[in-house]
């Protein structure tokens, strides 16, 4: 896109807003006070995925569990993916701050997870550590494998946009639009903590959630067609390409602070 053109674009959709410092100021929407961090894993060569799951949920998660001050811990096994995405399993972690994080790896239970983490994967997973903002609240039910089904959109920012107002956008002008998706039970926006980290690590600018009661429902809602209308040229303007789309099997470890309580509505 050329730039005169997006300035266009740009001047329309964020005509009369100012352009606030923080991210929590910038909807109505609050961002989380917790530090999150994302890991994208690769199982281990030669595990089969019975294996692989076996040791995720039966000798790695325990270790984690015991993390002093986690506030948060959320497997999530890739079921249908594009060729393109190289992952097996995202992981999701919640601390109250980074200190807290950093002081769970060095404790002794820590040490021991990031040593076993050779036994199932193929190396110490890349990472973003983001700022999530819950749109609307995740649900949770009690028990560890979550019921219904759950979508991953790994966005990448349109390089023409600088990353504040890649987030302007996203929150000011598609959330709005995108919840009103119908059937959809919880949706997430985690944005890089670091933007910097964006090109350093050469991820994702963005890792969208969202929650639905099945498979039928979400390509039900994603195929309305008035919704859709309206969301395809914002995305145009927000990101490099259409956000990769990754169904995944959810596991709650840990309760995050962003997850409803069990049987509260939206």
């Amino acid at each position: 896109m050329k730039k005169t053109t997006l300035f266009a674009l740009l001047l329309f959709f964020l005509a009369g807003l100012s352009r606030p410092g923080s991210l929590t100021a910038q909807s109505h929407e609050q961002a989380s006070n917790y530090h999150k961090a994302i890991f994208f894993c690769n199982k281990k060569e030669g595990l089969s995925d019975a294996d692989f799951r076996d040791w995720v949920l039966n000798t790695h998660v325990p270790m984690v569990k015991q993390f002093p001050k986690i506030r948060g811990y959320v497997q999530n096994f890739v079921t249908d993916a594009p060729e393109e995405f190289p992952y097996d399993l995202v992981v999701e972690i919640w601390f109250d701050d980074a200190a807290d994080m950093a002081a769970a790896y060095e404790t002794e239970i820590g040490k021991q997870a990031v040593a076993d983490v050779e036994n199932g994967l193929a190396g110490f997973p890349p990472s973003m550590t983001v700022h999530e903002v819950a749109v609307i609240d995740a649900p949770f039910h009690a028990g560890s494998k979550q019921p219904g089904y759950k979508i991953l959109w790994m966005a990448k920012r349109n390089p023409e946009l600088e990353y504040k107002d890649y987030q302007l956008v996203q929150l000011m002008h598609y959330s709005p639009i995108a919840k009103r998706i119908p059937g959809m039970l919880g949706y997430t926006l985690n944005f890089l903590q670091q933007p910097e980290q964006e090109v350093e690590d050469a991820l994702y600018s963005a890792v969208v959630g969202t929650w639905w009661a099945g498979k039928e429902s979400a390509m039900e809602g994603l195929s309305t067609e008035a919704i859709m209308k309206e969301l395809k040229p914002k995305q145009g303007v927000m990101l490099a390409g259409p956000p990769m789309m990754v169904a995944v099997e959810e596991h709650v470890l840990i309760q995050p602070p962003a997850y409803r309580p069990a049987g509260e509505m939206r």
